[in-house]
C-alpha cells in the first residue's frame, strides 16, 4: 500500500516539477533555483522511500 501511495505521489511530483519548469520566466533566478531544488528534493526523497520499501517486501 505504501508503494502505491509513493508511486501516485511521484506521478504528481514529476508533473508538478514539469509545470514549474515551464513557468520559470515569472520568477527571479534565485526564486527559480530554490523552487526547482525543493521540488527535485521532494522527488528524490520519494524515490529513496520507494527503493527502501521494495526491500521490505518478501
Amino acid at each position: 500500500m505504501a508503494r502505491t501511495a509513493l508511486a501516485a505521489y511521484l506521478t504528481f511530483a514529476v508533473l508538478h516539477l514539469m509545470i514549474h519548469i515551464r513557468l520559470l520566466r515569472h520568477l527571479t533566478q534565485a526564486e527559480g533555483a530554490a523552487l526547482l531544488a525543493g521540488l527535485s528534493a521532494m522527488i528524490m526523497i520519494a524515490l529513496a522511500l520507494l527503493f527502501l520499501t521494495a526491500r521490505l517486501e518478501p
